[in-house]
């Protein structure tokens, strides 16, 4: 749920000056009518300097009492523990039921259902997917295995054919060419004696022919037979000779490249084969991809169709979500048939029974707070009831400002509430509560009110009655608060001090240069005790702490911490300014809330529908003495109060901003 973030800085402003004003109107009648009259410790008068001034002094008691040291701002009731439910269904989607606002809820509770028809067909569709990329798995593992026995048996064959090469080449060598060389050397031998007895035979009927005994064509036959013989000699050891030159070496080199071939046809099915076998493994690792994608693909459609259900985390209290941003249209509205995106929050699911109050801290007084300190939290919805706490976390870095105010540079602080559900109030996110964040707190300090105490450069001086005279003198003051300054030196416990000394004693003030010297940066920063941030309570001593001021947060000052001049009073053109939104030279009711809206067309003197400068100062003038934002009204026939607003003036060290 969207934190309410406490009210704007000119919503204070407005607000707390017109409190203010009809406190001081309501009170300065009344006390002019007789209706009432002021406690005997603030009216009582005293001889002095002159009669006629001294029962207009405002008197008081330094008194010991305890004193709180707090820093007070603003802020939104939040749960400690809280569950903002998203939609996680992607795209766009429909919500189909939701649960009502309000509706307390357990544990596993159905809160919200969204449309999945379409995840629904999705993941049917998916389905088929995975089926066919399994298929296709199983089809590219077979591949890879017959490949691979294919490798094997083409490698196999290989080798055999560099064998069957190696053994061809070594039976030429070893067998087929001494065998044929064998028989050519014998049939050229054969050759030979044939000739040796063609050439006696023919010798022999040469000689018969000479003697008559044989014919001449005998004898020619016989001379024709040698001639065949020596032609067959020849032609036996021509076929010799070529043997051994030129087919014995033709045969050699032709055996030894078809070895040398089937070897590199080894090393050549080996890669063919390791080429087939990566092309294989390559389908086989895509078909795996892609069963696991579409694996993936069907978890995610059923993970989807299981986001479209949201169940509580925790028990709490259903609460709508609502954008930061969101202007109320339609689609931003969450209903039953409203469109919903994937990451829009949806419900806000806080547990009730541990709450917390988110504050700002202004980064002036941000160095003052720390986790564990203790806490008192007022809520608006609890009228009455002090809730306790402690500050659970300071964020260490800067919020973001708004637009209207981007150099203002605040620190988000959680503060937990101690309280038991059911026993005390039932509390509920969104509530406006006001946390007192209590840095310090002393049981027993002597003090006055800050009014009494005035600063001229370094020194500090209070106005005390010394047997019925008004009597300066210098003090040293320590931590102070909102109300009250402890006083270190100067003033001792029952002495009678003037609240009012501005007034009565200008003259003397403006000689020391009291008057003319701001005091929101030399004593709203750190004071002499070197204290931290400051509200006052009831229990600090004095009047009631009151709620800050148009500052936002009640921070620490010195003994005029906050106002904008020498005489506490802040500069009306400033607080016109302030209320000037738009800064058109006048003040329109839409600028203005509260009682200020109010009692708008009071002041509206000549009716125009617009307060300009003087209508407004005329009406701070009517209303509270002059002074818009003052700390404490003026008495009919008297002063006006002594501390500017809160808001006033420039902002000092220890000033503190919302």
């Amino acid at each position: 749920m969207r934190p309410q973030r406490p009210k704007s800085k000119r919503g204070w402003l407005s607000k707390a000056f017109l409190l203010l004003v009809a406190v001081v109107a309501i009170g300065g009648v009344l006390v002019a009518a007789g209706v009432v009259t002021l406690p005997s410790a603030v009216t009582k008068a005293f001889s002095g300097r002159g009669s006629s001034n001294v029962a207009r002094y405002l008197i008081d008691t330094a008194t010991r009492a305890p004193f709180r040291m707090a820093v007070r701002s603003g802020g939104a009731v939040n749960s400690l523990k809280s569950v903002t439910l998203t939609s996680k269904v992607e795209g766009t989607t429909t919500i189909i039921s939701i649960v009502p606002e309000g509706t307390m809820v357990k544990e596993g509770d159905l809160l919200v259902e969204l449309d999945a028809s379409t995840l629904v067909e999705s993941e049917k569709q998916q389905v088929i997917a995975v089926t066919q990329a399994d298929a296709a798995l199983k089809k590219a593992e077979e591949g890879l295995a017959i490949q691979k026995g294919q490798n094997e048996s083409d490698k196999a064959a290989a080798e055999l054919a560099l064998l069957l090469a190696n053994l061809d080449l070594e039976k030429w060598i070893k067998g087929d060419y001494p065998q044929q060389v064998s028989k050519q050397e014998g049939l050229v031998k054969v050759a030979e004696e044939e000739l040796e007895r063609a050439k006696e035979v023919y010798e022999y009927s040469k000689r018969l022919g000479q003697k008559g005994f044989v014919s001449s064509n005998q004898l020619e036959a016989d001379r024709i037979a040698m001639t065949k013989a020596e032609i067959n000699v020849e032609a036996e050891r021509d076929l010799l000779r070529v043997l051994k030159d030129y087919s014995n070496k033709r045969s050699v080199e032709e055996f030894t490249s078809l070895a040398a071939e089937a070897e590199r046809a080894i090393e050549r099915v080996e890669r063919q084969g390791i080429a087939a076998i990566a092309q294989f493994q390559a389908d086989l690792d895509a078909a795996r991809l892609t069963l696991d994608v579409e694996k993936e693909k069907l978890e995610r459609a059923r993970t989807q169709i299981a986001n479209s259900k949201i169940y509580a985390p925790q028990a709490g209290e259903v609460i709508y979500a609502v954008e930061d941003g969101g202007r109320g249209d339609q689609e931003d509205v969450i209903k039953e048939g409203a469109s919903i995106r994937e990451r829009k929050p949806i419900i806000n699911l806080p547990d009730l029974s541990q709450m917390k109050v988110d504050v700002r801290i202004h980064e002036s007084l941000v160095s003052r707070v720390r986790t564990g300190l203790p806490a008192r939290i007022r809520i608006d919805a609890v009228p009455g009831k002090v809730f306790r706490g402690k500050v659970l976390s300071v964020s260490s870095v800067p919020v973001n400002g708004d637009w209207m105010r981007p150099d203002l540079k605040e620190y988000a602080c959680a503060v937990s509430i101690d309280y038991t559900p059911g026993e005390d109030a039932q509390l509920k996110p969104g509530l406006t509560a006001e946390v007192e964040i209590i840095v310090q707190e002393r049981p027993d300090v002597l003090q006055v009110q800050f009014q009494s105490i005035v600063t001229a450069g370094q020194t500090r001086y209070a106005y005390v009655l010394e047997n019925g005279k008004a009597v300066r003198r210098e003090v040293v003051t320590g931590a102070a608060n909102d109300t009250h300054v402890e006083i270190l030196d100067g003033i001792a416990e029952g002495e009678k001090v003037i609240l009012n000394p501005r007034t009565h004693f200008s003259d003397e003030l403006a000689a020391l240069g009291a008057l003319d010297e701001p005091t929101s940066e030399k004593e709203g920063g750190e004071n002499a005790g070197g204290a931290t941030p400051a509200v006052g309570t009831p229990e600090a001593g004095g009047p009631s702490g009151a709620a800050a001021g148009p500052g936002g947060q009640q921070t620490e000052g010195g003994p005029a911490a906050g106002a904008a001049d020498g005489a506490g009073r802040p500069d009306p053109a400033q607080f016109f300014a302030r209320l000037d939104k738009n800064g058109d030279g006048g003040v329109t009711k839409d600028e203005v809330e509260g009682r200020f809206a109010e009692n708008f067309d009071t002041m509206d003197a000549n009716k125009d529908g617009k307060i300009d400068q003087a209508e407004f100062a005329a009406g701070a003038r009517n209303f509270g003495g002059g002074r818009p934002g003052g700390g404490q009204g003026g008495r009919p026939g008297g002063e006006g109060g002594g501390r500017g607003g809160e808001g006033g003036g420039r902002r000092g060290p220890g000033a503190g901003s919302r």
